[in-house]
């Protein structure tokens, strides 16, 4: 017996058994998929390590709503101090994850942003030092300047993280009396929209009367004419013309003067800046937007700082602004925008409908803004224009044939407000402001008339439940079939 046992024990450690174990198929075929699974796994944990180590992310929402903007970038490349926010949040509060995802996108591209969360609840003292009435507040700490913040969108941080990194807040006037586009109204053709992206901008905006100031301020940054479609009084129009002589900073939008108006009246004023403009409407019958060929929409910008990576952009309802044959020497005048070969500028207003008249009508391509530099001296010399007397300026003028594109119904649509804000940065002569701006969130909804309604509750409710029932009838049948034939 014990001899018969030691037999046994000495078989298996010679493994034997083993051996014929794994020489059997099954065992073969369990081995690679063992080995398979194991691999996997091994590559599973090297990819889970490297990007643990490597974080990288991808954006794939349509907005890129989880990739900090153009103008963000920049405004973070300017931060030079150390900016505090400080976001008040009762713990548990589900938006806290969310809010500091989007911070540390901040934080990850510099450092002097710093984040820190505080719970009012458990902290009172801190949130009545920072006078916070409600939860979900931001604070944004510069030294001894603060700003706050009750939304947390990405525009709405970077324009506290702005303000806090500017001195001082550049004047916006906005020309009013000859009926032009109102900043302070909430129709949809008024500019309420507007203002408000500016003064998130970190600009101070107010209107202004050159009949009652008989000036134009001296702080002025940047005098907007909008939409006049009254007449400019020469008065008035002189003292423009002085401002711009003192290296002021003018911009116009002017709209198609409509049968029975008298409009701005500005022709002698802009020819005399080399700007010329033509009544009548730009029409566009390859390249409109929605349904209206009077809307053409651009998406070829010529080469600007205003324009530098712009998207498309819909003007309805604009005129002819272009080139004049002559300009001041100490000028450079550069069409900023054109629309597309198959547009034209229709000179008859009345007509029903917009045919291109050979003789009247000019064909496109039809340039609708145009932008006019001042040449300082040394920029002439450089250039190699050394006439005698010449003149130097820093006057800056952008004149858009429509106003309408950027009115409160249409200022979010496409590129508009990009070219309005990015227009008004480098007449403001803040370059380094202008880009491409974060979206605002989409409020993504489907609209289903009654009948579409009636057909997904129909097709899913009873639909489905009908089609299962049909295919298990017919298996049920074809089963029957076969038992009776065998």
């Amino acid at each position: 017996m014990k001899e018969e046992t030691a037999k046994k024990i000495k078989e298996f450690f010679r493994f034997r058994w083993l051996t014929k174990i794994l020489g059997m198929r099954q065992t073969k075929y369990g081995s690679n998929a063992l080995l398979a699974v194991v691999a996997l796994l091994g590559i599973l944990i090297l990819v889970n390590y490297i990007a643990r180590k490597e974080s990288v992310d991808w954006d794939l929402t349509k907005n890129k709503k989880h990739t900090l903007s153009d103008q963000t970038m920049k405004v973070l490349q300017g931060v030079e101090e150390e900016i505090k926010i400080l976001g008040f949040y009762k713990a548990g509060n589900p938006s806290q994850e969310e809010v500091a995802d989007l911070l540390e996108q901040y934080r990850n591209q510099n450092s002097n942003i710093k984040i820190e969360f505080i719970d009012p609840d458990t902290k009172p003292t801190v949130a009545r030092e920072y006078a916070i009435e409600r939860y979900g507040t931001l604070v944004f700490v510069k030294g001894d300047k603060q700003e706050q913040s009750l939304t947390t969108t990405e525009s709405d941080i970077t324009s506290s993280i702005l303000k806090l990194t500017r001195d001082t807040k550049k004047k916006v006037y906005f020309l009013t009396g000859h009926r032009e586009k109102n900043i302070d109204g909430l129709q949809e053709t008024d500019y309420s929209v507007m203002r408000n992206k500016l003064e998130k901008e970190g600009y101070s905006i107010e209107n202004l009367s050159i009949v009652s100031t008989r000036e134009i301020p001296e702080e002025t940054a940047v005098l907007v004419i909008a939409g006049p479609r009254d007449k400019i009084l020469a008065e008035e129009q002189e003292i423009i013309s002085q401002y711009l002589n003192n290296d002021g900073k003018l911009f116009v939008l002017l709209d198609p003067k409509l049968p029975g108006e008298n409009g701005a009246d500005l022709d002698k004023l802009l020819q005399a800046w080399g700007v010329e403009t033509k009544e009548g409407v730009v029409v566009d019958p390859k390249k409109y937007f929605w349904t209206d060929i009077s809307t053409p929409v651009v998406q070829e910008w010529n080469s600007h700082q205003i324009t530098n990576e712009l998207p498309a952009a819909f003007f309805p309802g604009v005129r002819y602004v272009g080139q004049a044959e002559t300009h001041p020497e100490y000028t450079e005048v550069t069409p900023l925008v054109s629309t597309s070969e198959s547009s034209w500028l229709e000179k008859n207003l009345s007509a029903q409908e917009a045919e291109l008249n050979e003789g009247v009508d000019q064909k496109g391509p039809v340039p609708i803004a145009t932008v006019v530099n001042g040449v300082t001296s040394s920029k002439s010399e450089e250039e190699g224009d050394t006439t005698e007397g010449k003149k130097e300026s820093k006057a800056r003028i952008v004149v858009i044939g429509d106003s309408d594109f950027a009115s409160n119904m249409f200022s979010d649509a496409l590129g508009n407000f990009d070219f309005f804000i990015n227009t008004v940065n480098w007449l403001a002569e803040e370059e380094e402001l202008i880009s491409i701006r974060p979206k605002e969130e989409e409020q993504r909804t489907i609209t289903l008339t009654g009948g579409q309604a009636k057909l997904i509750f129909y097709s899913t409710v009873a639909g489905m439940p009908l089609l299962v029932i049909i295919i298990g009838i017919g298996v049920w049948l074809d089963r029957r079939k076969r038992k009776k034939q065998s």
